[in-house]
């Protein structure tokens, strides 16, 4: 899944629709991205299996959140899809729970909402 999203030119197609990407990287690879679709909704935050624990997905999710909160005020809150691996990610973060756990394009989702203010 990873793969077909987050390749160069379907992350090209969504900052000409208006996504905001976000990377993070070594000298030598990307160990991190978090994509914004539709002004406040998180579309991807991946990073790294070797980099996991080290405070990467916190960085690009606050990058991401000063974004919403300079651009966006009128928006109340920071949603996203995540998946059943990353819910423990998304709460250590400020995520709530908002709906129960789906199906969505063959993945299962859990839908979640971090409040801006």
């Amino acid at each position: 899944m990873f793969s077909c999203i987050a390749r160069p030119d379907v992350i090209a197609k969504g900052m000409l629709e208006g996504d905001v990407t976000w990377v993070a990287a070594t000298e030598k690879k990307v160990i991190g991205v978090i994509k914004i679709h539709r002004e406040n909704h998180i579309h991807l935050l991946f990073v790294d299996d070797t980099w996991h624990g080290k405070g990467i997905a916190r960085q690009l999710f606050e990058a991401a959140l000063l974004h919403v909160r300079e651009n966006y005020p009128e928006k109340l809150h920071i949603t996203v899809n995540s998946s059943s691996f990353a819910v423990p990610v998304y709460r250590a973060l400020g995520f709530t729970t908002t709906g129960s756990p789906a199906s969505k394009h063959g993945v299962r989702i859990v839908p979640m909402s971090f409040d801006v203010q």
